[in-house]
């Protein structure tokens, strides 16, 4: 996941000290008819809130779609 790759850049291990950054945030993956879909939630401490939300990929698809908008578990 791209957003993971600003963790050093946001400073994400300094503010999630007592645990982590993967305890605060959480990715649900569903195939439906040969459909990916991916859920990510969390606190907006450990992922940006624009990277929140569902996606697919589809059997043809090249590229993600964000199928609907999350919001920060805080």
């Amino acid at each position: 996941m791209r957003d993971a790759k600003l963790d050093g850049v946001y400073l994400r291990g300094e503010r999630n000290f007592s645990c982590g950054t993967e305890c605060y945030r959480a990715y649900d993956v569903d195939v439906d008819s040969g459909t990916i879909f991916i859920t990510i939630t969390g606190q907006a401490s450990a992922v940006s809130k624009n990277i929140l939300g569902r996606y697919k990929l589809g059997p043809t698809d090249t590229k993600w779609t964000k199928i609907q908008d999350g919001i920060p578990s805080e």
